[in-house]
């Protein structure tokens, strides 16, 4: 009788590994959509010769949409920051700042500039403010001569990369896209980000703010 437990309570056990799933992170990873979304994003990765995106900052006094937008190339790792207008006139009178956290791909689109200008009865804490124009302009100018803690031989560290991608544009977010996203490209074969560079706040880096 102990013999034929034992053989029932091994049946039972070997059924039961056979139909509980393979999960990581809670996705069953037998899930062929997911499967193929991580190939093909893993693909484009490697195949990509350059990543970047904008984020939109405001509109002009005249209604003209300001954007902050950044590159990086994979055949020599640069890395650009630049901005479509000077930043000085989103200070202006009858100028607006965004209301939130609006990015995209460089090629792609957002939406309408009224909307994501419109004063909310709460703000927002993603809203662009002054702090995050003068922040944004001392990672253009950090940028520009290759700061030594963000930068080894002309190439940005990961560090560097990561903080103007969170700053941004960190790639579509949708599970479901096979587009890369700012992670995909740190780990992608390819991108060869240097050793070294060391951790740093860009306020620190000399006197602070920077003339908008």
């Amino acid at each position: 009788m102990v013999i034929d437990q034992l053989r029932s309570s091994k049946k039972f056990t070997a059924r039961d590994l056979r139909q509980a799933p393979d999960t990581v992170g809670g996705r069953d990873t037998r899930d062929s959509s997911y499967a193929r979304t991580q190939a093909g994003r893993k693909e484009n990765t490697e195949k990509a010769s350059e990543f970047g995106g904008k984020r939109f900052l405001g509109l002009t006094p005249k209604g003209t949409s300001v954007f902050v937008k950044y590159r990086l190339t994979k055949e020599d790792m640069k890395l650009s920051v630049w901005f479509t207008h000077k930043l000085s006139t989103l200070l202006k009178e009858e100028s607006k700042l965004a209301n939130n956290r609006y990015d995209a791909g460089l090629n792609e689109s957002l939406g309408s500039p009224t909307m994501m200008t419109r004063k909310l009865v709460k703000p927002h804490s993603q809203e662009v403010t002054i702090q995050t124009l003068r922040f944004l302009k001392r990672l253009e100018l950090l940028t520009e001569m290759n700061y030594n803690s963000g930068f080894v031989n002309g190439k940005p560290t990961k560090f560097m990369f990561r903080m103007i991608g969170n700053m941004i544009y960190n790639g579509d977010m949708d599970t479901s896209s096979v587009k890369p996203t700012l992670q995909d490209i740190l780990e992608g074969e390819g991108w060869t980000f240097p050793d070294g560079g060391e951790y740093f706040v860009p306020e620190n880096t000399w006197s602070y703010p920077d003339e908008l």
